[in-house]
């Protein structure tokens, strides 16, 4: 799977694969992860809970908190859907049991954006349902979350989910000065060379020749496409997220911002 990932396979064509050895896929805790991973983000939570419900999953280092993570994944699709349909109280049902994983996901809880968007939905839902006094908590939570990643590393998209959090409770200057970081990383990235990044989130057991300029390119266009939404200004965000996928035609997050940003 992580071959065809790096020839650019489609998500639905990494998922025939793994259907195809399913057998196999079953006996693997992580392969079991990208398996689950790769239905929600084919429109197929339901079948992602199956496997997540139905497999004991262990911590090893560095798959802390994944199966977690897609636990999140796959309730949050559904909540979306629900979103879309105008069921309210169906979504953030949803939203609020992707915070809630079952024991048999294994220990070593970590955070993924998952969460972050499990979180955000949840405050987004609640307002939206007229509660915005119980909404600052989940806000609060993206911020908290923010701030804590930031120590590690420089901006990120956790970045713009604060931003918008910090607009939300009306905090604007704070909310402005997240975005204008988001932006000032985001050209960094455009403008940068070869230089490879230091944080990634590909296994470090693969050893595939990866090309920095193009991993800077779309990380920066999808950064600034995210800093432009913040900011209100959806045309150039949509221009910017069409460029990360014009590089990756399977960038998973491109396509859902396009998807979820309205009047585009």
């Amino acid at each position: 799977d992580q071959l065809l990932q790096r020839l650019g396979a489609s998500q639905s064509d990494r998922l025939a694969s793994l259907e195809n050895q399913a057998e196999l896929v079953e006996q693997r805790d992580d392969l079991s992860i990208t398996f689950a991973e790769l239905y929600s983000q084919t429109g197929q939570p339901e079948m992602a809970l199956d496997i997540l419900s139905n497999h004991q999953f262990h911590a090893w280092e560095g798959g802390e908190g994944g199966a977690a993570g897609q636990y999140a994944l796959a309730q949050v699709v559904k909540g979306l859907s629900a979103l879309d349909a105008g069921k309210l109280e169906q979504a953030l049902t949803h939203f609020l049991a992707a915070q809630k994983p079952p024991d048999n996901l294994g220990v070593g809880r970590g955070m993924s954006m998952y969460d972050v968007l499990a979180w955000f939905n949840t405050a987004e839902t609640i307002t939206a349902l007229g509660d915005a006094e119980n909404a600052k908590d989940y806000y609060q939570k993206v911020i908290d979350a923010e701030k804590r990643f930031s120590r590690w590393g420089g901006a990120s998209a956790l970045t713009y989910y604060a931003a918008i959090s910090l607009q939300a409770l009306g905090q604007k200057s704070d909310a402005d000065q997240k975005l204008s970081a988001l932006r000032e990383f985001a050209q960094q990235k455009l403008e940068a060379g070869s230089e490879a990044n230091f944080f990634t989130s590909k296994p470090s057991m693969v050893v595939f020749d990866d090309d920095p300029q193009l991993a800077n390119q779309i990380q920066g266009h999808y950064l600034m496409g995210l800093t432009l939404l913040g900011l209100g200004q959806t045309g150039q965000a949509q221009d910017s997220f069409k460029s990360v996928l014009q590089l990756d035609p399977h960038h998973w997050w491109a396509n859902y911002q396009l998807k979820r940003v309205p009047n585009m």
